[in-house]
């Protein structure tokens, strides 16, 4: 199981700054960025994989992209408050990019690309988020993968923020289940599409509307509010 400390800036031009294998871990310093000029930063295509971001990670296509199959395990992004991570705004790809069985990104610093976050796996798992810093993305700042056929669970404490004709959350086109839990501020309109999905206000603020699609869905405003409407589907 190795374990990469990057304390020093790496730049690549063609290729990833990084390749991961299954069972790496990675951690970048603060300070210290690693980039791509023309594709992902960090990149791995198998599971068993956790990256701690102190620094900065850029890339033209995602910032990191992990996993390429529902059934990868164990994909793991951590980003801490003084971390930066960026993909291209003009790729179909997150800032973090994550494919796989029981995927998770825990954020308390700044996320940005085409996705900020870009999630989602097999059926009968879960994709976790959890926001203490900032999100945004040129479609969506948050999006459950459309092929995804899990449960995206994320509880969001920091900012969330749609670009100008953008969503602040998308959920999957193909029936999968989501749950939002807001405690802090999301701006813009949030998606959760078909399936049972769940949005629940605890404290959090939503300048933005809310649309549901078929199923079961379930709004629950604890506490906090919503300053646009909330749409049932069918």
């Amino acid at each position: 199981m190795p374990v990469y400390v990057i304390s020093s800036n790496v730049s690549a031009t063609t290729t990833p700054g990084y390749t991961l294998s299954g069972g790496d871990q990675m951690f970048i310093m603060a300070g210290v960025a690693v980039s791509s000029r023309d594709t992902d930063a960090i990149v791995s295509t198998v599971g068993g994989v956790l990256v701690q971001v102190a620094g900065a990670v850029i890339g033209n296509h995602a910032g990191i992209n992990l996993g390429s199959l529902s059934t990868d395990l164990d994909l793991r992004v951590e980003i801490a408050a003084s971390g930066y991570v960026s993909g291209g705004s003009n790729w179909t790809l997150g800032g973090v990019d994550i494919f796989g069985t029981s995927g998770s990104v825990v954020n308390y610093g700044f996320v940005s690309g085409f996705y900020g976050i870009q999630i989602g796996g097999g059926f009968g798992s879960v994709s976790d988020v959890f926001n203490a810093g900032t999100i945004t993305g040129r479609d969506s700042a948050i999006a459950h993968k459309d092929i995804a056929t899990d449960t995206l669970h994320l509880v969001n404490t920091g900012t969330i923020i749609a670009a100008p004709g953008g969503a602040a959350i998308s959920g999957s086109n193909v029936g999968a289940v989501e749950i939002v839990i807001n405690r802090g501020l999301i701006v813009g309109d949030v998606y959760l599409k078909d399936d049972n999905d769940s949005y629940v206000s605890r404290g959090g603020s939503l300048e933005g509307n809310i649309y549901f699609g078929d199923g079961i869905d379930r709004y629950l405003g604890v506490s906090g509010n919503v300053t646009g409407a909330v749409y049932g589907g069918a």
